[in-house]
């Protein structure tokens, strides 16, 4: 359970989550070195969603999810009075999303499922959009997509049907197609009058052998779109200096000045950084924000298009205050957080009342309502319910240099109450080549924590966020230098005195699955078991499916990199495990061939490692559903209690 607060109170009868309306003081006991976290507290999965407070402040919404996984969204007003709370029942995965339309409505997306009104029979519904008063009355059923609310028109809503766009009167019915730029574009910003004045299409995907990136803006709703940005790249010829990074180009914001926006592209220093850019000119005309070694990654605008505050992810997240405003709530974080991120969700429309989401190691993510006028905070809830965070362990970002002097990132967590010297270590690998691990809670690893291991997340070079160079040096060593930087950061968990030799796993999913098992490939007789979950194993067969810049084919030898040709060479022991969420990754890019890539990641290559007498304990978790992840920590926890704790 989390953390207790004091002089808290019910706010809502209908709520299963506390919800104290308090001067925030938080105490921290004193950390218990009992684990006493079950498989199942880890596997609970998010319960509170999609928090926000109405534009007048009055009133408070929010989604949640019983063990069940049956959604439920409530409404609960703000008078400081007696609390009026309205709960819309769902079934089991009913809304995924919910916000506020006005003071008075608020829109909801939910999957088909039913409706259930105290008293009543249960409603059927069918997936779509839905507005509604805040307390369930007046529903009406919107049947295109709502993309975006016209500020200034009420009863007004812009839908998307295919590649069209509507205007669309929810109370009439009426609609009028709109035509709000030249091309089809898959991103659109709209000004603070309603007016769409920037569009854009193309991608900015990695796994593309061609980016085509065009930008189209106007200065007004009567002038003319103009092309402000247009480029396309051919990708996967086999040159390192290939020209992807320099055409990032990413709109933030609009300014005060119509020939003038906001961007993010990348600086002297080839990181991601923000800056204004003049579209007349088309033209970087002023760096405003950037990091010599990490890139900018957001930056917060206020209704006048004023810079507020920008962001960056290196080693641990960080908010940059520019106004003042920002900074005394930076200031209010800080004493009330310490030790934290706190992320401004939404306020109200004048400023006064912010919905905050504090997370960190050990804290999943907790949400609260500030009154910035007092300095008040009241605890709205949090997600992860029935994990006791006061069990979880801390993460420190770490480096360590790699075999070539590159210094590589990760992040090192121990045993709440351990040392963690000479200890049972498991190496964590990311599930993709550009995603990245980050500070703060993550569940796989709080579990092996729980269960008395160090743990390494490592960010091996290629991954996002530490700057472009660090990026471009993965390109075309999948299956060299990455493979090196995560062996590289095994062998310095024991030069640090954290691992002991002779007990080290290593794990990941997906790409992550790969990496685990060609680690021990490249680096035989090192670790004592592997963990690979839905692997990708034969780059043969993948390259042939999916072509792109970053797995080169030129000088590149796709059977050497692959465990599927190389399992005569495996001798560790594995836990092989298939999930129901395989080919989430890059199923969605490739629907039709995923059937045939499934059957070499599986049968083929389970058989091939039976028949060269690998200790392998293969479990499918499929038939298990969605309620799989209990089993899938239960399984881990013994196979590692097996190979790293049993004398």
């Amino acid at each position: 359970m989390h953390c207790k607060l004091k002089g808290g109170i019910l706010f809502s009868k209908y709520s299963h989550f506390f919800l104290a309306v308090i001067l925030f003081q938080l105490t921290f006991n004193s950390w218990s070195q009992e684990v006493g976290i079950s498989a199942q507290d880890f596997a609970t999965g998010q319960e509170f969603s999609n928090v926000s407070i109405s534009p007048d402040g009055k009133k408070l919404l929010f989604v949640s999810n019983d063990e069940d996984d049956n959604t439920a969204i409530i409404v609960s007003t703000l008078s400081g009075g007696d609390e009026t709370s309205y709960r819309m029942q769902f079934g089991r995965n009913g809304i995924s999303r919910a916000y506020w339309y006005d003071d008075e409505r608020i829109v909801y997306l939910a999957s088909s499922t039913k409706r259930f009104f105290e008293d009543k029979e249960a409603i059927p519904i069918s997936s779509g959009y839905y507005i509604s008063d805040w307390d369930g009355s007046n529903i009406i059923t919107i049947n295109h997509s709502i993309i975006n609310i016209l500020p200034n028109e009420p009863d007004y809503v812009l839908t998307q049907y295919g590649e069209d766009i509507y205007k669309l009167n929810f109370k009439t019915s009426e609609e009028e197609k709109i035509v709000f730029g030249p091309i089809y574009a898959r991103n659109y910003k709209m000004d603070k009058n309603g007016v769409f004045r920037y569009a854009s299409g193309g991608g900015n995907s990695i796994w593309s052998n061609t980016v085509v990136r065009s930008s189209y803006y106007r200065k007004s709703e009567s002038d003319d779109w103009e092309k402000i940005y247009d480029k396309t790249i051919h990708l996967g010829t086999g040159k390192i200096n290939e020209d992807y990074f320099n055409s990032k180009w990413r709109f933030l914001s609009f300014s005060e000045d119509p020939n003038q926006i906001y961007i993010i592209a990348i600086d002297e220093n080839n990181n991601d950084a923000l800056f204004l850019y003049d579209v007349s000119e088309n033209r970087k005309i002023k760096k405003i924000a950037g990091h010599d070694k990490f890139d900018i990654i957001d930056a917060d605008f206020d209704e006048n298009y004023q810079l507020e505050a920008y962001y960056y992810n290196g080693d641990y997240p960080k908010r940059i205050a520019v106004t003042e405003r920002m900074k005394r709530l930076d200031n209010i974080f800080e004493s009330n957080f310490p030790d934290a991120f706190v992320r401004i969700q939404n306020h109200s429309k004048d400023s006064t009342k912010y919905i905050i989401r504090v997370s960190s190691p050990t804290d999943p993510g907790s949400y609260y309502l500030l009154d910035f006028r007092t300095g008040k905070i009241i605890m709205i809830g949090y997600i992860f319910r029935n994990l006791d965070v006061e069990k979880l362990s801390p993460v420190t970002a770490v480096t360590y240099p790699a075999r070539d002097g590159l210094q590589i990132h990760g992040y090192l967590s121990v045993p709440k109450g351990s040392s963690g010297e000479n200890m049972p270590t498991i190496i964590l690998v990311n599930s993709d080549m550009t995603s990245r691990f980050y500070w703060g809670f993550n569940t796989w690893a709080g579990f092996l924590n729980s269960r008395g291991y160090n743990v390494l997340q490592i960010n091996q070079r290629g991954t996002s966020g530490y700057g472009n160079d660090y990026t471009m040096a993965g390109f075309f060593e999948l299956g060299g230098a990455m493979i090196n930087d995560i062996n590289d950061g095994a062998d310095w968990m024991i030069e640090q005195g954290y691992a002991d030799p002779n007990k080290i796993c290593i794990m990941g999913d997906d790409f992550g699955g790969y990496f685990a098992l060609q680690a021990n490939i490249n680096k035989p007789s090192f670790y004592n078991c592997t963990i690979s979950i839905n692997p990708i194993v034969n780059f043969v067969n993948f390259v042939k499916i999916r072509k792109t810049n970053y797995i080169e084919k030129r000088g590149m030898d796709f059977k050497a990199m692959s465990p599927y040709f190389r399992t005569d060479e495996y001798k560790t022991p594995l836990l092989y495990l298939r999930t129901p969420k395989i080919g989430y990754t890059f199923g969605f890019l490739f629907p039709g061939t995923m059937g045939r890539y499934d059957y070499y990641l599986y049968e083929k290559f389970l058989k091939k490692l039976k028949k060269s007498y690998a200790d392998v304990d293969y479990i499918d978790l499929r038939d298990q559903g969605e309620k799989y992840t209990v089993k899938f920590y239960q399984e881990i926890e013994k196979f590692l209690a097996k190979h790293l704790k049993e004398p």
